[in-house]
């Protein structure tokens, strides 16, 4: 939609198709890529018998069309076994994106533990050097990770928060990562503790504070 609440040249009245895969598409989000445009994300059902639910992408033009080098109906982000859930975008501030969601490949037998993976995708589509082919380990300590959310960090790199299980109740957890898929300096591998207060902590939400830090908010039972 164009500000004057028209929608713009190039787009149908009912909407652009990103994705009519035959299998079932779910849990988007979306994030600006710098030009004009936008990248999409999903959760993808196409290859369920080999890998279950897998994570794809796609970058669309101001002017409603794939950006030229991009598939038509997505680039596959993570197709590692296992499913891969909960997809957020982040814009990396250069033309690219992060990618953070769920993943469910840890297989323990009796258990199947959720972890915290990454991904950063150049503006091409390509994976960004360095970073593996089905995503980056952010968190895949013991218990179980939920609800990852991705905050660009002003430098190239990006912030994760998410909810962590590794110990008795629900604590919330953070990270920051470069460009080159290191974790940064000061940061703890696996994540950093932002509150382990002994009560549950979820429903947390964050924003970057324009000096190269992030502020987080949660919800917390402490007072209860």
């Amino acid at each position: 939609m164009l500000a004057d609440g028209t929608i713009a040249p190039g787009w149908s009245l009912d909407g652009l198709p990103v994705c009519i895969d035959s299998s079932s598409q779910s849990n988007r989000d979306i994030a600006p890529d710098g030009s004009g445009g936008a990248y999409i994300s999903w959760e993808d059902w196409r290859n369920y018998a080999t890998s279950k639910a897998d994570i794809y992408l796609q970058r669309i033009t101001a002017s409603g069309q794939v950006v030229a080098g991009w598939p038509d109906g997505g680039r596959v982000v993570c197709q590692a076994p296992g499913e891969q859930r909960l997809a957020r975008v982040a814009p990396d501030g250069v033309g690219g994106v992060y990618v953070v969601w769920q993943d469910y490949r840890r297989d323990l037998g009796n258990e199947i533990i959720n972890d915290i993976y990454a991904q950063h995708v150049t503006p091409e589509g390509t994976i960004a050097s360095g970073w593996p082919a089905d995503g980056l380990p952010v968190s895949v300590e013991a218990g179980s990770r939920l609800v990852p959310i991705p905050i660009p960090d002003g430098s190239g790199g990006v912030f994760v928060g998410w909810v962590d299980f590794r110990s008795s109740e629900s604590d919330i957890y953070a990270t920051r990562i470069g460009a080159d898929g290191s974790i940064a300096t000061g940061w703890t591998i696996n994540g950093s503790p932002v509150c382990t207060v002994h009560s549950p902590q979820g429903n947390h939400v964050m924003v970057a504070d324009g000096e190269g830090g992030v502020i987080v908010a949660w919800q917390d039972a402490r007072a209860t």
